[in-house]
């Protein structure tokens, strides 16, 4: 996968940094992490839980990955113990499908995992509570309840798929999470994951989050800031007679330009409060802040 940092106040020099499994390091379907053939800045480390999830992101369209290997927090510690501390890591808290914890509780164990990993970034990743819960709503008002405790960890992170059933509700969600912990003095970034599509960032980023990962990039391409189908994309950009590899290829490239242009355009925004800069989604951008604001204010 590939992370992008899209902070609020200052760019960063390199805002990609790429996200693997504690998981895929642990069953050696990665290189140990010395053996990387290159270095990037930082390695966004997840704990696992996707691995042995049925659940997939709203990106996905087939699910045929293989039975997953038995996981638990042992195994996540075995990787997270032997990381080279000359390679900076972001470390995710461990979550497991089965076992489900109230947030006093994820906090807790996730203070204890990281109490060992000095030398890396610490991220909270908030999960349901209960096996019913299907969303995050009452998982983040536990969150702002104890919302000073956040201060514990470098970045909160959420999953949009847990995030709520629409956009709004969603955008609502990272709102005020990210209000409570700035009327905490909290300013730990907010990470979306599953989340890297144009539009989707634009609106994640006007709610209050700064960092986004997901995999749209690799699954479709981008054409005038929304996901289309690879083959289409071939046919607009290309023709009829180039090769299916090379449309894939070409796409992905072409996909890591438009996330730039995209960090750019934000920092743009952010400076000069215009929606134009957020072209080709200004208006509906300015409509989702528009109702963003409208339904934070009913809820005071």
């Amino acid at each position: 996968g590939s992370t992008w940092l899209l902070n609020h106040s200052e760019p960063t020099h390199n805002p990609e940094a790429p996200l693997i499994s504690a998981y895929d390091v642990f069953y050696k379907h990665l290189p140990e992490p010395a053996q990387f053939p290159c270095r990037p800045e930082v390695v966004f480390v997840d704990s696992g839980g996707y691995e042995i999830s049925t659940d997939r992101d709203y990106a996905s369209v087939v699910d045929s990955l293989p039975e997953p290997e038995p996981w638990s927090i042992e195994r996540l510690e075995e990787v997270l113990a032997v990381w080279p501390e000359e390679m900076p890591a972001v470390f995710v808290s461990f979550d497991h499908p089965d076992e489900k914890r109230g947030v006093r509780k994820q906090v807790e164990d996730a203070h204890a995992l990281f109490r060992h990993c000095p030398d890396h970034l610490k991220l909270l990743l908030i999960k349901p509570e209960t096996s019913r819960q299907t969303t995050l709503r009452n998982a983040v008002a536990e969150t702002i309840r104890v919302v000073r405790e956040l201060a514990r960890f470098d970045i909160v992170g959420v999953t949009e798929k847990e995030l709520g059933t629409t956009m709004l509700e969603r955008m609502i969600l990272i709102a005020k999470l990210r209000k409570a912990m700035d009327d905490a003095d909290v300013s730990a970034p907010i990470h979306v994951f599953g989340a890297l599509d144009p539009l989707s960032v634009c609106l994640y980023f006007l709610a209050g989050a700064e960092i986004f990962d997901g995999l749209t990039w690799l699954r479709y391409a981008y054409k005038d800031g929304l996901c289309v189908y690879h083959h289409n994309y071939g046919v607009v950009e290309h023709g009829l007679k180039i090769r299916d590899r090379m449309v894939k290829t070409k796409a992905m490239v072409d996909n890591i330009y438009h996330l730039a242009d995209l960090q750019r355009a934000l920092y743009d925004f952010q400076a000069t409060k215009d929606f134009s800069k957020l072209e080709p989604h200004a208006e509906i951008s300015e409509q989702a802040w528009d109702s963003l604001r409208v339904r934070l204010t009913r809820t005071r």
